[in-house]
């Protein structure tokens, strides 16, 4: 049965439709005795992948800083283990069965990065201590058949923006694949950077120049330190078990866990956390609306990942955020779209994501936006030509306004939803 939102008994699009009829106590479940602690080469070992529907890699030098500052007192001794925090993840049965991350991504991206930065710093050295780690490092990033891949190659060949490598322990999601790559392989198979987005090559040498004076032992304890001594804990999502409730429905748990941290469990200290911003909030739902993930990433590829490209090269120029840029074409693309507005709708049961994602979510309901992907398909369109233009003119920054949420506490069996308030339009 179709969901309605507001009083003018129109059907709700698709995502907000599966939102409003979600559980709003909890967001996911667990078996209790699935959830453990367990170490970065934990997961490693398992491989992962990052979905289509996350944001793209966007720490920065205050949060490697703050991540490098703690794995530096765990390697020496003046701190026994550090906490990561919680990382949601769910097994990935159309693939090689890697497991897909929900939540975590940042912290876990970054890890792999700064393992490849004590792996590069040490091959440069001839000590045993040495060799040990860059073949153990090796082995741990690129467990799938390294040398098969690279054989297969012609050498120095730029990788294809998205392409997948499937010997890699971890594959990102889409924008990011180019750079990590890049970044992580081996020099003897390195291939040239050539993705638009090159923060994942940044951070891997900021911390590899971070190590570069550091003694052999010292690198052995840094690799340590991040593959054993930096705990997550790990929360698998059951699916499979029939819920028609929103707890099995990632693009719905990704959303609604964004909003949950963004209040209750955001880290005390400001550098360890990236906000989501409204335009995250409207890919996800976009691309949610998908029954199909090769759909999804269809229209990511030919709508999305264009608008994303042309605001981070407007967004360099003037050295300011992509995500305050991607908002300023949300706000200008609404506040040029007709709309007939209904002033009984009521949007609080699908969750909000700050005062632009609210408008967004408005606007989908006040045009009638419905199930139909090719509906969906030819909204991204229009989106993407009006971005285009947008950012052809230089279009200013928007400030980034931040969700308003009222925090309560969490479950211990599964992860609750906050309690939310529609947030006024702009």
């Amino acid at each position: 049965m179709a969901a309605f939102l507001g009083s003018g008994q129109r059907p709700a699009p698709v995502f907000l439709s599966r939102m409003a009829q979600a559980n709003q106590n909890v967001i996911c479940t667990a078996k209790g005795e699935d959830v453990r602690k367990v170490d970065v080469e934990h997961l490693l070992k398992h491989r992962l992948r990052i979905p289509i529907f996350q944001r793209r890699y966007c720490w920065c030098k205050d949060q490697w800083n703050t991540l490098f500052g703690d794995v530096s007192l765990v390697a020496s001794g003046s701190k026994e283990k550090h906490s990561l925090g919680r990382i949601t993840c769910v097994l990935d049965s159309s693939s090689d069965g890697r497991l897909l991350v929900v939540d975590g991504q940042q912290r876990n991206t970054t890890c792999s990065l700064l393992l490849a930065a004590v792996h590069d710093v040490a091959a440069k050295r001839q000590s045993e201590d040495c060799l040990k780690l860059v073949s153990k490092l090796e082995s741990l990033l690129f467990p799938g058949g390294l040398e098969e891949w690279m054989s297969a190659r012609q050498p120095g060949t730029p990788l294809e923006e998205g392409a997948e490598l499937g010997a890699a322990a971890l594959v990102p999601t889409y924008c990011d694949r180019a750079s990590y790559f890049a970044a992580t392989l081996p020099q003897r198979a390195s291939v040239p950077d050539s993705g638009s987005w090159t923060r994942p090559m940044e951070a891997k040498n900021f911390f590899a120049d971070r190590l570069a004076g550091e003694k052999d032992e010292r690198l052995v304890a840094v690799a340590e330190a991040v593959l054993y001594k930096l705990e997550w804990l790990l929360f698998p999502i059951s699916l499979g078990e029939g819920h028609k409730d929103g707890t099995e429905d990632l693009h719905l748990i990704f959303e609604r866990l964004a909003l949950r941290d963004a209040t209750f469990c955001k880290p005390q200290r400001a550098t360890e956390y990236a906000n989501m911003g409204a335009a995250d909030f409207v890919r996800n739902l976009l691309l949610g609306s998908f029954a199909q993930e090769a759909d999804a990433i269809n229209a990511y590829k030919t709508y999305w990942l264009p608008i994303e490209k042309a605001a981070a090269k407007v967004a360099e120029a003037k050295r300011e955020s992509v995500a305050s840029h991607l908002e300023a074409a949300l706000d200008a693309f609404l506040k040029a779209m007709p709309r007939q507005p209904r002033k009984q709708a009521n949007l609080a049961a699908a969750g909000v994501g700050g005062a632009l994602y609210a408008r967004f979510r408005r606007w989908i309901v006040d045009v009638d936006a419905t199930a139909d992907p090719k509906q969906t398909m030819d909204l991204l369109r229009q989106l993407h030509d009006f971005s285009l233009k947008h950012f052809a003119t230089g279009g200013p920054a928007r400030q980034a306004s931040p969700p308003r949420l009222h925090a309560q506490s969490p479950g211990s069996t599964g992860m609750q939803l906050l309690a939310l308030d529609p947030c006024s339009e702009d």
